[in-house]
């Protein structure tokens, strides 16, 4: 009787705990939903509000199910995202002006720190350590690794190597991070490599952008990275950020004050076009051009933009 009873607590015991697997593992296809609405949102403070409660509805997920692959890319990206989205552009008057160590931009480093951590509890789920993930062996041991990327797998990775390379563009005197870099640059490639065309084009605006922030002592190629630039522009021409990013690692940086003005005329025309989503009685007597994949990002362009028509006096 007794072996019985605790062969039967045993069973149910296993049974609830499989049970809540399986709850949670279904609620990760509800957010991989809810990041489609959130990709369609047109209103800046409406993707702002929204974003960080459902990050922490993931966090509260995971301390349940903490080997899940799913909830921790979507944590990765999450964090990522939230951070450049949000936090980086809430602070980024102080980042174009290199006002240093704000609280705004301690913030932006909490958030992609946050993204590195669960990057390295992703990567330790693959038996890597974190000691030897940020060795000089650490990429190809990724590669070695990961010798398949599922789409959970690119989500995690480039999330995670964006995530450095951000807190290194804001803590360039940083030798530890500066110590990543080449570990970025590879796990981006293996990613890019796979699927250049992923999230959108984010590989070619990350490269872009990286090839303008890194030092000439390392690599880095301002003439490459305005050809990156143009390049998407190109292949995403209703993605504003990429037009704000080029400014903003390019324009701003090299004091190319003709050209900025130039770009910031048309700016104002299509931001002018895209705004009409949010005002329905505008967009009554004339729709958008700009199609609803790209409403986020052109959403945080068009804060970005107005920060920097403020501060503009400032930069030249």
């Amino acid at each position: 009787m007794k072996t019985t009873l605790i062969a039967l607590i045993m069973f149910l015991s296993f049974s609830c705990s499989s049970m809540k697997k399986l709850a949670i593992s279904q609620s990760v296809d509800v957010f991989n939903d809810g990041e489609k609405a959130l990709d369609n949102e047109s209103f800046y403070d409406f993707a702002k509000d929204s974003a960080l409660a459902n990050i922490k509805t993931l966090e509260a997920l995971h301390y349940s199910s903490p080997e899940d692959k799913g909830l921790l890319s979507l944590l990765i990206k999450g964090y990522a995202g939230y951070s450049f989205g949000v936090l980086e552009t809430e602070a980024f008057s102080d980042i174009l002006l290199d006002k240093g160590n704000t609280t705004k931009i301690r913030a932006v480093k909490a958030g992609y720190s946050k993204a590195v951590e669960f990057g390295v509890q992703y990567l330790a789920l693959y038996g890597i350590k974190k000691k030897d993930l940020f060795s000089n062996r650490g990429a190809k041991l990724i590669r070695k690794k990961i010798d398949f990327l599922s789409q959970e797998d690119k989500k995690a990775l480039f999330f995670f190597a964006q995530s450095l390379a951000a807190l290194f563009n804001l803590e360039k005197q940083n030798m530890y991070l500066l110590g990543t870099t080449a570990m970025v640059i590879d796990v981006m490639n293996y990613v890019c490599e796979d699927d250049m065309e992923f999230e959108k084009g984010a590989c070619y605006l990350f490269q872009a952008a990286f090839e303008a922030s890194k030092p000439a002592m390392m690599g880095g190629s301002i003439e490459k990275a305005n050809k990156l630039f143009k390049l998407t522009f190109s292949k995403y021409p209703k993605n504003l950020l990429n037009k704000i990013a080029y400014m903003q690692y390019s324009l701003i940086p090299m004091i190319e004050e003709d050209q900025f003005a130039k770009l910031k005329e048309e700016l104002i025309v299509d931001f002018k076009d895209f705004n009409r989503k949010n005002n329905f009685g505008e967009e009554i007597q004339k729709v958008s051009s700009f199609p609803k994949k790209y409403n986020l990002f052109n959403s945080i362009a068009y804060e970005r933009f107005k920060q920097i028509q403020q501060i503009e006096k400032k930069l030249f």
